[in-house]
């Protein structure tokens, strides 16, 4: 059962960073500045044009960043937080953006 907020409004209850989130960050974080090294910058953007399924698979990424940009924006809203940052860090570095976000995130009800 869900409990709900003044408003009638499901409560989403979210848990703390552990030291696990870290380390599955650091550890994409290590996958991405390898194919940086590998591929150069513009290279990683070249390769989605290599097939039609490269393609799909970065525009399924682009879609997903959208979504998550959008509930940031009325998230950092809600919380009183300035969301410029988070949406030029995901912009700028994908998925980091939104993961370092909900790694700083505090909880807005208690659990």
């Amino acid at each position: 059962m869900h409990e709900l907020d003044t408003e009638g409004s499901k409560i989403l209850r979210t848990r703390h960073a552990t030291p696990t989130d870290s380390h599955h960050l650091i550890l994409f974080g290590a996958l991405s500045i390898e194919a940086i090294i590998a591929h150069g910058f513009i290279g990683i953007f070249m390769s989605p044009l290599q097939s039609l399924a490269s393609t799909q698979i970065f525009c399924d990424l682009l879609i997903s960043l959208t979504l998550v940009l959008i509930w940031m924006w009325h998230d950092a809203k809600a919380n009183g937080r300035n969301i410029w940052p988070w949406i030029i860090a995901t912009l700028a570095v994908g998925s980091f953006g939104p993961l370092v976000y909900l790694l700083t995130r505090k909880s807005t009800k208690p659990a």
